[in-house]
């Protein structure tokens, strides 16, 4: 049950492992240990193989995992954290991509509230390959599950991502200063070219929004990107604390949208005197990438 930690420091007691997965000692985030796909060097042609865990999430209430990772992948070959309540059936929340080259290690936090009423929720990190080419992997270190301890979020609020993305919950989403639409930065979805197949990443406002006496509260955001064939973006809102979400239809867009900057408003007049919670969510289907700016 959270809080639940792991460095990797006392080796992985709390792991089933498939393929090569390991600890290994080279770079590590923090500590001696990390978690990686490819101890002894690059990881092999055509594999599929996973490290995984699993969470009582009873009893929580907006429950986060959190963890640092690197990348270094080939062309054709993919990462993914993927959820389960049932060992079955797997949600991808996150995705390492294809041809993506980070050495610098950065962190993750990837919402639960969704399966927080689950006492068993399996969660992997997931690595496939092609038969073509090979690269040093996936490392993974400093993951923890525990409450997220965002504080309520005032009401106006306002952000243009000049300080980072510490208000949100952000797997996968980076700060992008490649020409913001002002200031000096914005959030991108898709560092690299494309995302890893059939993954939802969300943007989710880390603290609750009180709308309580507001009288015709208006989401307004500029967009920017690229969305191709079967790829998709939602605005979302969840007035039950984040088990389920309603799509705000005026903010979607939907597959073969090409735009640059453009403005787009969303009515949240029918949630006013609610607490709400927000998320922005890109996802694919069949191995297509969106690729945005926000």
């Amino acid at each position: 049950p959270p809080p639940f930690a792991d460095g990797f420091e006392a080796g992985l007691i709390n792991w089933n492992l498939t393929g090569t997965w390991n600890v290994a000692t080279n770079g590590t985030h923090s500590g001696t240990y990390l978690l990686t796909d490819s101890p002894q060097g690059s990881y092999a042609n055509s594999s599929d193989s996973y490290a995984l865990t699993a969470v009582n999430l009873n009893g929580t209430s907006w429950p986060v995992l959190r963890f640092w990772d690197r990348v270094r992948m080939g062309i054709g070959d993919w990462g993914r954290v993927e959820v389960s309540s049932d060992g079955s059936s797997w949600t991808p929340v996150y995705g390492a991509s294809e041809n993506q080259v980070r050495d610098a290690w950065a962190e993750q936090r990837i919402d639960l509230s969704q399966w927080r009423n689950q006492s068993n929720l399996r969660i992997r990190f997931h690595v496939w390959t092609d038969g073509a080419g090979t690269e040093d992997g996936w490392s993974i270190d400093d993951l923890s599950v525990g409450e997220n301890t965002g504080a309520a979020i005032a009401y106006p609020f306002y952000e243009g991502f000049e300080g980072g993305l510490g208000k949100w919950l952000n797997g996968g989403w980076e700060v992008d200063t490649n020409n913001p639409y002002g200031g000096t930065g914005a959030v991108h979805d898709t560092v690299v070219t494309r995302m890893s197949p059939d993954v939802a990443m969300a943007l989710t406002l880390g603290g609750p929004l009180s709308l309580t006496n507001a009288v015709n509260p208006q989401l307004t955001f500029w967009v920017r990107g690229k969305l191709t064939y079967r790829s998709y973006f939602r605005v979302q809102v969840s007035t039950d604390l984040g088990l389920n979400w309603a799509e705000l239809g005026e903010g979607n867009l939907n597959y073969d949208w090409t735009s640059d900057w453009v403005r787009r408003q969303v009515s949240l007049q029918g949630y006013t005197n609610q607490t709400v919670r927000l998320r922005f969510v890109t996802w694919n289907i069949y191995g297509t990438a969106p690729d945005e700016d926000i």
